[in-house]
């Protein structure tokens, strides 16, 4: 099966002009996570705490579910913890601790292409 897509998306990033907490969305696109750039500004720990609950999202498409659902199953996932903070004036945005990021990561990594955009990023 093809990895979950990672892409910019202006709706993103016009979402979090309005509110620095809005770094991601899923449903827009079929199989993808649209991310504002503003997303990689943020510690990994954040970075990869949103992927994972934005994992969550694309688990339970289709079914209703709360956003303490899709921290749940994004954690579940990595069999770790998504709690929330706030960093530079965004409240209330998904984190995973030190000990958790390693899962975190290799996770998301698992399930979506992230690795290529942050490498087409670096290389302009």
């Amino acid at each position: 099966m093809s990895k979950i897509r990672v892409r910019y998306c202006k709706e993103v990033t016009a979402d979090h002009a309005r509110n620095p907490r809005n770094l991601a969305h899923v449903g827009h696109y079929r199989r993808a996570v649209c991310v504002t750039p503003a997303l990689f500004d943020f510690p990994p720990n954040f970075v990869y705490g949103v992927l994972l609950h934005e994992l969550g999202h694309i688990v339970k498409a289709g079914k209703p579910h709360s956003e303490r659902d899709a921290d749940q199953l994004g954690g579940a996932l990595a069999r770790v913890r998504i709690t929330r903070r706030a960093w530079h004036g965004a409240r209330w945005v998904e984190y995973v601790s030190n000990a958790d990021l390693p899962a975190a990561r290799r996770t998301v990594n698992r399930f979506t292409d992230v690795q290529q955009l942050l490498s087409r990023a670096r290389k302009r």
